[in-house]
């Protein structure tokens, strides 16, 4: 449940603009996808349960949002896509 409210709180601050995708993608973005796909199916059968929708859709929104992004590659971590960077 702390997982699925963190990630709840997320999607709501992007969704409203607080926070851009971009800034959560590189900073929680592979784990938040990773996890969703680990618990669709609970929360799937937690919504069918309740009949109702609302069961952690904004971390559903979010993970959905995250790969969409250009250039999201779950398997190609930032010490890889960024190992030429200089300060």
């Amino acid at each position: 449940m702390i997982i699925g409210n963190t990630f709840e709180s997320f999607g709501v601050m992007v969704y409203r603009r607080i926070v851009p995708l971009a800034l959560v993608d590189e900073l929680v973005g592979g784990t938040v996808v990773l996890l969703w796909g680990k618990l669709a199916a609970w929360v799937e059968e937690s919504r069918k349960e309740k009949s109702t929708e609302t069961v952690y859709e904004w971390f559903q929104w979010l993970a959905e949002r995250i790969q969409e992004q250009p250039g999201f590659d779950i398997l190609e971590g930032a010490h890889v896509k960024h190992r030429d960077w200089n300060p």
